[in-house]
């Protein structure tokens, strides 16, 4: 069960990563279990990514306590999560590392074990609270249960994230002003004119812009199919998760 099974005698898990298995969240959980530089970051870092989700459940569960209570009891998990880690026993065959943590946040909140002062902080950038902040208005406001919830906001935050990486790449190669006029064909939000308009603005045929608009779209699925795997313990299970995320972001972002 988790946070009440632990490994006596713990080593470094780097031998329990099998070699068809990189890259994924669980090899990022064991790279943060081991004692290698960049352990600590590591937990940092997969600690930032699950807050949003966290902090929604938590607000779901609790809808009569405001959001100050909430974000003393998403501190206090990732904190205790932070102190137990070392000796939790973890791994791919847990399944989806977001149905293991929804597991062991729901253990926290039951109170089944004993509960210890928080000895850790998780740093979040200032960006990344601007962020968190617009999705605890969010979270407050979903009508659906503390497990859907987080599966909303956590979908909300992959796909995000996966729009973030796509924009820093065509900003990098100095694409800026393509990828913010291909973003709305990408979310729905196109503007009247289509095409057309478009390519004038662009200064591009309507035959040039489309064959832009699908290199962004494929690359885009790379991406975002590159992070839903990235959460899955098998690689045959990415596209059934990557179906559910979209469904999930699909109803959620209408919300917002």
């Amino acid at each position: 069960m988790p946070y009440e099974s632990s490994r006596a005698g713990a080593t470094s898990n780097e031998s329990r990563v099998p070699c068809d298995f990189t890259q994924t969240h669980w090899t990022t959980v064991l790279h943060a279990q081991g004692t290698t530089v960049g352990a600590g970051e590591a937990l940092n870092r997969l600690c930032r990514k699950y807050w949003p989700p966290v902090y929604a459940f938590i607000r779901r569960r609790w809808p009569q306590h405001g959001s100050h209570k909430a974000e003393d009891l998403t501190q206090g998990f990732f904190s205790e999560f932070i102190r137990k880690f070392p000796n939790l026993d973890i791994g791919p065959d847990k399944g989806k590392f977001r149905s293991y943590l929804l597991a062991c946040l729901s253990n926290y909140l039951r109170k089944d074990w004993e509960r210890s002062k928080p000895t850790a902080d998780v740093v979040v950038p200032t960006d990344e609270l601007e962020a968190a902040a617009a999705t605890k208005g969010w979270a407050a406001s979903l009508e659906c249960t503390p497990e859907r919830a987080f599966d909303i906001v956590w979908a909300t935050t992959v796909v995000e994230k996966s729009l973030q990486t796509l924009r820093e790449e065509y900003v990098s190669s100095g694409k800026g002003a393509l990828h913010d006029r291909l973003l709305p064909l990408l979310t729905g939000r196109a503007e009247a004119g289509g095409y057309a308009a478009m390519a004038a603005e662009l200064r591009l045929s309507e035959g040039a812009l489309r064959v832009a608009s699908h290199e962004f779209r494929r690359r885009f699925g790379q991406i975002l199919r590159a992070e839903v795997a990235d959460t899955v313990a098998r690689p045959e299970d990415t596209d059934e998760e990557l179906r559910y995320l979209l469904s999930l972001w699909a109803g959620g972002s209408s919300t917002k």
